[in-house]
Parts: C-alpha cells; sequence; structure tokens
C-alpha cells in the first residue's frame, strides 16, 4: 500500500474499532477492539474446555 493509502486505511480502521457496540455476553456497550478481545479470550476458554459453547459476536 502506498503512505497516503496506509493511513487513511489505518485511520478508518481505528475509528471503526472505537465505534461502540451491545456485546451480548457482557451485557453492555463496549467498543469492537473490546468485543474482539472479549472474543478470542472466549473462544481460548471454550478451546481449552473451560467453556462448553461458544457465542459468536454479530457484526452489523
Amino acid at each position: 500500500m502506498k503512505p497516503d493509502t496506509l493511513k487513511v486505511f489505518l485511520a478508518a480502521y481505528e475509528k471503526r474499532m472505537l465505534t461502540l457496540a451491545r456485546h451480548p455476553g457482557l451485557g453492555r456497550r463496549v467498543s469492537y477492539r473490546t468485543a474482539l478481545t472479549t472474543q478470542a479470550r472466549l473462544m481460548a476458554s471454550v478451546i481449552a474446555g473451560d467453556e462448553a459453547t461458544y457465542t459468536p459476536f454479530a457484526w452489523r
């Protein structure tokens, strides 16, 4: 990517990661960045056998 294109992409990505959305597992609004971290931890718990099921987070 050209430097100018990369700057535009990263600005849009950062804006999206700061957007708030309701997370069903947490029961509150969190940033997409926090939602991704939570989902990764939940998936790791399922893989490790600590949790029985994985509930996906629906993006809009």
